[in-house]
């Protein structure tokens, strides 16, 4: 989750390609999946970084993730 807010894709793809937990939910109750959401949600369509939240949130559904998450 770290690697998402530090929009480090490259890690967060690296991860999620050698095991992590796809959908971690961290001490503050956050759930990754749901960040993703509200950065697709709240980034603009033409910008890399919204490109990179779609791409993730592909693979997150490859690796079994309900999507949309529940709030």
């Amino acid at each position: 989750m770290a690697a998402f807010l530090s929009n480090r894709f490259e890690h967060v793809n690296y991860l999620l390609d050698h095991g992590a937990d796809p959908n971690p939910v961290n001490k503050l109750g956050w759930v990754f999946a749901s960040l993703v959401q509200d950065s697709i949600k709240d980034s603009r369509p033409e910008t890399e970084y919204h490109q990179n939240c779609l791409r993730l949130r592909d693979k997150m559904i490859a690796l079994g993730v309900k999507w949309p998450p529940e709030a």
